[in-house]
């Protein structure tokens, strides 16, 4: 959010001794039900910055399974016409 939309991003104080749910509990429960602020982890250290790269490497990637899922179905229906014209 702060490299998309930093003007809905509030102050996050750093806690001296922070503890949280175990991470496999963010399976069953929405984040804001178990912490009293509403966030998971360390917010504080969050920068335009990692922001901008973490969203570059999810577009990356994403664009990358996108075309991996295009080239099986490819495979699938050529494989299938194969079969079906013997």
């Amino acid at each position: 959010m702060l490299h998309l939309h930093p003007e809905y991003v509030g102050d996050i104080k750093r806690e001296q001794d922070p503890s949280f749910v175990p991470q496999a509990f963010m399976d069953y429960f929405d984040v804001g039900d178990i912490t009293p602020d509403g966030y998971w982890g360390f917010p504080e250290d969050a920068t335009a910055e990692k922001g901008s790269k973490v969203l570059e490497l999810m577009l990356r990637e994403g664009i990358k399974y996108l075309a991996d899922v295009d080239r099986i179905t490819q495979q699938v229906r050529a494989k299938a016409a194969r079969e079906a014209g013997q």
